[in-house]
């Protein structure tokens, strides 16, 4: 009941904020028909490709929470894509897949590139509260104090609408990931582009407001990569003490595969030069890509046999079937699937292939809620194998979980959809609806890492 009362809440505030805010891209709309029609295709599609849709959330609350949208959307004669967004993100949202999802990330880089403006300032979105991580200007507000409101919107409000319409079972996943993108999901819930009346508590207790103009997306990214340096890049490779190393890995992206493996080649030749015998790897910010890249480092830290994964389902729909094409993995001959639609693969041990450089010292692996997909598979391999100790915050992905996402596009809108069609289960063989459990619990301060300071790091450095 709790659920769809907060479900229809979120549905009331979005028809007021629809109303009112004015997008700032292409003003197309679509009749109410159409947004239905995409509705209606939407729903379809996710019951059809995803293997177990309900896993969280029930059927019936499903119904009602869309009977909630068509009833909102038969309101109006039109929608703009904005709208139906603010309207469909949050349905896709409720059951709980971090690989389910309805994206906006064309229409912001159409946004971005014809001169869009977004608020200046890195915030972390956590426990209902909005709290100033960085400003990218030399005005107020100042790190570590409180917003109240952007533009009249108060913070609750914001906190709700953001964390409506990013799914995932970890709530410290969806608060990183409205974190991490906190400008990107302000315009596209309100359409705020400047200038930005900012409500804010001063650490003292003092309230106060202030104007800030909006930057372009390009100098958001320039200023903020100045500040969070190497937490910006792909990779990274330091030395933090004479027989230690600090492997910075923020992405698995299967696109970087040539430069990562080179990359990892050239660090682990490093490594053994220095006789490095503690060595951390870094994934706090690291959201996935491909288990190519993160089985390839596995054959440099460890020489246990290993599987990725204990099973892999996949569920081969119709949606599927049409861009997928099945193989026999020994005859390689192709599959026609018949009769039960969902293939399930279990796999061995394998001893991972030998490489040249492999580190045999003290492995680290720092994880937190950004650690998520791929990332937090690698997490778990070292866990269940006990190759390494984990230091830090639980994954926020969790251990054994739903991907490998099918992309459609809705009919009319255009609004790109994610949807799981696997079921990937851990290597230790079991299911806890957990992320990856740390060995040495250490968290970190958002306000202090983004000023510098590392504080899970030093803590490990000085435990090391």
């Amino acid at each position: 009941m709790r659920r769809n009362y907060l479900y229809k809440v979120t549905l009331s505030l979005i028809l007021i904020l629809s109303i009112l805010s004015t997008p700032l891209i292409a003003a197309e709309t679509i009749s109410a028909d159409q947004a239905i029609e995409d509705a209606e295709y939407l729903w379809d599609k996710l019951e059809t490709v995803h293997p177990n849709l309900y896993f969280d959330a029930t059927k019936k609350e499903a119904e009602s929470n869309f009977q909630g949208i068509v009833d909102l959307l038969e309101a109006r004669e039109s929608w703009s894509k904005l709208e139906l967004y603010r309207i469909l993100a949050p349905f896709v949202a409720s059951f709980k897949d971090g690989h389910t999802y309805l994206s906006l990330n064309q229409e912001f880089l159409h946004y971005a590139d014809n001169g869009g403006r977004i608020i200046p300032l890195m915030v972390s979105v956590k426990n209902g509260k909005l709290i100033v991580a960085g400003n990218l200007t030399k005005d107020d507000p100042s790190p570590g104090e409180e917003i109240l409101s952007v533009n009249g919107k108060d913070n609750e409000e914001i906190y709700d609408q953001m964390t409506a319409v990013i799914g995932a079972r970890r709530q410290a996943f969806v608060e990183a990931k409205a974190s991490r993108n906190f400008p990107i999901y302000l315009w596209a819930l309100y359409g705020f582009s400047g200038p930005f009346e900012i409500s804010h508590r001063t650490e003292d207790g003092e309230q106060k407001t202030v104007s800030l103009q909006g930057i372009s997306v390009a100098n958001y990214r320039e200023r903020k990569d100045a500040k969070l340096g190497k937490y910006e890049l792909n990779w990274d490779l330091s030395f933090p003490g004479n027989d230690v190393g600090l492997l910075t890995i923020n992405t698995f992206a299967g696109n970087l595969q040539t430069e990562f493996k080179q990359f990892i080649d050239n660090s682990f030749r490093e490594i053994e030069k220095r006789e490095v015998e503690h060595l951390i790897i870094d994934l706090r910010e690291n959201g996935g890509g491909s288990t190519k890249l993160s089985d390839y480092l596995y054959r440099f830290v460890s020489g246990k046999p290993f599987r990725t994964f204990a099973e892999v389902r996949v569920k081969y729909s119709d949606p599927v079937l049409q861009k997928k094409t099945i193989f026999n993995p020994i005859t390689w001959f192709k599959v026609k699937v018949l009769g039960d639609r969902i293939i399930v693969n279990k796999n061995d041990y394998k001893n991972p292939p030998r490489t040249k450089h492999g580190f045999d010292g003290e492995l680290f692996l720092l994880t937190g809620p950004m650690t998520f997909s791929t990332a937090a598979d690698f997490a778990a391999l070292i866990k269940d194998l006990e190759a390494g100790t984990i230091v830090g915050e639980e994954t926020g992905g969790l251990a054994s979980s739903y991907g490998d996402v099918f992309k459609l596009n809705l009919p009319n809108s255009g609004l790109t959809v994610g949807i799981s069609y696997k079921y990937f289960l851990r290597p230790a063989g079991f299911d806890d609806g957990r992320g990856v459990i740390p060995d040495i619990f250490l968290a970190t301060n958002p306000m202090r890492r983004y000023q510098g300071e590392d504080i899970v790091l030093k803590g490990l450095l000085e435990k090391i």
